[in-house]
């Protein structure tokens, strides 16, 4: 069989991109839900995809499996002791495709090793806010003109 190239894979998301408070259309999701203040603690998941595009709990899925309990250390090679408050969160998002590198603690049974993940944007849904509709348009009115008597 001929050997097939890794898929590309879109550029990653650098820190200074704004961190979205709400996901905007056209973004993925890695999958992950952590918290919102550092130590980031993984409080939920789904399905992650690997860098050749096999879900987690295919038998060729190639990453390490993150458990729910441990903490994101870095994020694209950025330590997250330091990032404030959403800034980490946004970086979990992308457009579908874009690679996102994780250096996660275990914080099972006492251990403390820490293991590397490269995980794909590829969900349409936002594991910790759904996107918001926009607001109606709104109407302009003249003010009511007061008489006195």
């Amino acid at each position: 069989t001929t050997p097939h190239p890794p898929p590309a894979v879109a550029p990653r998301r650098q820190a200074d991109a704004p961190a979205p408070s709400v996901v905007p259309p056209g973004l993925a999701a890695v999958g992950l839900t952590v918290t919102t203040l550092p130590p980031y603690i993984v409080e939920a998941k789904s399905a992650l995809m690997d860098e050749h595009r096999n879900l987690e709990g295919s038998r060729d899925y190639g990453n390490a499996v993150v458990r729910v309990g441990d903490e994101v250390v870095q994020v694209n090679q950025l330590a997250t002791s330091t990032m404030p408050p959403g800034v980490l969160q946004g970086m979990l998002y992308g457009p579908p495709g874009t690679a996102v590198d994780l250096l996660c603690r275990s914080r099972q049974s006492g251990s403390e090793e820490t293991y590397f993940v490269r995980c794909l944007c590829h969900q349409s849904h936002a594991p910790h806010k759904q996107a918001a509709a926009p607001p109606p348009a709104q109407q302009t009115h003249a003010p009511a003109q007061q008489t006195h008597a």
